[in-house]
């Protein structure tokens, strides 16, 4: 059984140009500060900077839905070692 993708359309993609890497660095910078911020460290990897022109923006977008999973987990550990009672506490 196959699974069926949605077709994502954002109205940068409407622009004839938006495969530049203006607008494909727009798209992240639009993000919020500092998620954008995680995601560019993941574009990133271990080189200095971040060559748009080897991303796609459906790369883009799963760069995006990858930390925000992960921020997510880190959040919910958080959450529970601050919630969850400590042993040998009184």
């Amino acid at each position: 059984m196959a699974v069926k993708q949605k077709e994502i359309k954002l109205p940068v993609m409407e622009l004839p140009e938006c495969n530049s890497t203006h607008w494909k660095s727009k798209f992240i910078d639009e993000l919020p500060t500092l998620f954008a911020k995680r995601v560019r460290r993941y574009l990133r990897g271990d080189d200095h900077s971040i060559n748009y022109d080897n991303y796609t923006y459906g790369k883009l977008i799963s760069a995006c839905v990858r930390e925000g999973l992960s921020l997510c987990n880190e959040i919910k550990l958080i959450n529970k070692s601050f919630t969850s009672p400590r042993k040998g506490s009184n």
